[in-house]
């Protein structure tokens, strides 16, 4: 009985704790005006954002697809993986520091992020793998779908904790390569 009791203290002290660190729903604006187009090499999105004192100054730009895949039926190995459809996010902020990776304020409120378009391939292959876990030895052909683009501000400044910022409306990857 007493260590019920002691269970359940403990449970409620862990439940009233989560409820203290959680963090808070974030009031910077959605980023607005949003593109995103790649020439083959480099991905180039670009927002705008306010430009009051509490606007983001960072942002995270959501890269996402959805993989359709299909497994090797003759393989005896596979019998307990099936074809079906994966969605990848890669996360991508602006202040990170990559290689390939370059974030331009434009002034007034106006923001470029180019990556290039290779590291984002790999990212989305990588990420694809790994959602497959031991199943991805058994796919014998996939297909990723649309990739779309999605922006939000992050709030300025330090030990704010998790961004719960909302996201602007996606947009679809455009190829900015003239058709053939």
């Amino acid at each position: 009985m007493k260590t019920r009791i002691l269970i359940i203290a403990l449970a409620l002290v862990f439940v009233s704790g989560l409820a203290v660190a959680a963090p808070f729903k974030g009031v910077v604006p959605v980023p607005f005006s949003v593109s995103a187009e790649h020439d083959g090499t480099t991905i180039q999105a670009e927002w705008e954002a306010c430009t009051s004192a509490d606007c983001a100054t960072k942002f995270s730009v959501v890269f996402y697809t959805t993989f359709t895949y299909y497994m090797d039926a003759l393989d005896e190995a596979c019998v307990a993986c099936t074809d079906g459809e994966v969605e990848v996010e890669l996360d991508y902020g602006t202040a990170d520091e990559l290689e390939g990776l370059v974030f331009t304020d434009l002034g007034e409120g106006h923001y470029m992020l180019e990556i290039d378009k290779a590291i984002v391939d790999a990212d989305f292959d990588a990420a694809f793998e790994a959602a497959m876990g031991e199943c991805f030895e058994c796919v014998d052909d996939y297909d990723n779908g649309t990739v779309y683009v999605k922006i939000k501000g992050l709030d300025p400044g330090k030990l704010k904790g998790r961004q719960n910022n909302e996201f602007s409306e996606p947009v679809e990857l455009m190829d900015a390569t003239p058709g053939e």
